[in-house]
């Protein structure tokens, strides 16, 4: 996964990362993607998606970069989160960011009989998992075999609202859906 910052005129940004990308480590094998993207108010960039662990196995990705493209290593010591939730497929879609710096991602998990739910969790500053937030820190969505979680958004007061979709897989259709939470996960 890589981040392109560009000037205001369309040109790469070569100041930053390496020639203008910032990118991350990653495994010779499995795939590993960015997702989503903010900037914080501070300029630094945060991204969200996943990380192929093995060819068949991805784990949550959550990783902060400096405004110049480096890995901001006040963010979970290296400035990579790989979080697993699920033990099995855990990916992050869209994510959000509080008035305190927290992180709100939403996305899915996948359970070791392949159901999908959808899934949102916080994140602290620092990079941890807010075990104040739902469930240790998560809320899962489960309506049917395939859930998944594709934007989230903040209203006023810290309301959390995801919106995803629900169904039950190929080659039936889902449907779509939207979750609306208070600021600590609940509903």
């Amino acid at each position: 996964p890589v981040v392109v910052r560009f000037t205001p005129d369309g040109k790469q940004d070569t100041p930053s990362g390496v020639g203008g990308v910032a990118t991350i480590p990653v495994m010779a094998v499995g795939s590993s993607a960015f997702e989503g993207i903010k900037i914080q108010p501070d300029g630094k960039i945060v991204a969200s998606g996943y990380f192929g662990e093995t060819e068949l196995w991805y784990t949550l990705l959550l990783v902060r970069f400096n405004a110049d493209g480096t890995l901001d290593d006040s963010f979970s010591a290296d400035g990579i989160v790989k979080h697993n939730h699920g033990n099995v497929d855990d990916a992050a879609y869209d994510l959000e960011l509080t008035s305190d710096g927290s992180i709100l991602v939403a996305g899915k998990t996948v359970t070791v009989t392949y159901n999908y739910s959808a899934l949102l969790m916080k994140f602290t500053p620092a990079g941890e998992v807010d075990a104040s937030f739902g469930d240790a820190g998560a809320v899962e969505e489960d309506l049917d075999d395939f859930d998944y979680a594709w934007e989230i958004a903040l209203q006023a007061g810290g309301r959390i609202i995801m919106a995803g979709t629900s169904g039950d897989g190929p080659p039936n259709g889902f449907d779509l859906i939207v979750w609306k939470y208070m600021a600590d996960g609940t509903p």
